[in-house]
């Protein structure tokens, strides 16, 4: 049977795996279906795009790093710079697939939003987690104490 601990790190990991999914999905449409979505939602707003893509990481971050402290069960400072440096690797990735998709390009600056929407998705969960009583505890027999160190 299944700790409530092991539930929820599974539950996280699955919605990890949709939002991951669907940020692939989104981020790899033409360029021209992006410029038609932009203007139903009427988001022609200067930057736009960088926001978007802050806005994605930080998703992004936020449920690895959640999957990586239930599931996996490191420490906090472990778990934020595995969940920053996934997200910056990704970015990476995604960026030069990017490069590939008709009327889209590379972008440095898209980047650098990916890593600040890394670091305030790590920021958002850190926050949360501290105002939350979601702590990941697990047994005295496992670890030695109570719960993971902050």
């Amino acid at each position: 049977m299944l700790s409530k601990t092991s539930k929820f790190g599974r539950a996280v990991f699955i919605i990890l795996l949709g939002y991951w999914t669907l940020a692939f999905v989104s981020t790899h449409l033409p360029g021209d279906t992006v410029q038609a979505a932009k203007r139903a939602w009427m988001l022609s707003w200067p930057h736009m795009d960088k926001v978007a893509h802050a806005i994605l990481y930080a998703g992004l971050s936020f449920l690895v790093l959640g999957y990586l402290r239930w599931s996996w069960r490191l420490s906090q400072s472990l778990a934020n710079g595995i969940a920053v440096s996934v997200a910056a690797v990704y970015g990476v990735v995604d960026e030069y697939l990017q490069s590939f998709i008709p009327k889209r390009s590379m972008d440095i600056a898209d980047w650098f939003a990916d890593l600040l929407g890394a670091g305030l998705g790590v920021l958002g969960f850190m926050v949360i987690l501290q105002a939350s009583h979601l702590r990941p505890s697990f047994p005295v027999w496992k670890t030695g104490r109570q719960s993971l160190p902050q």
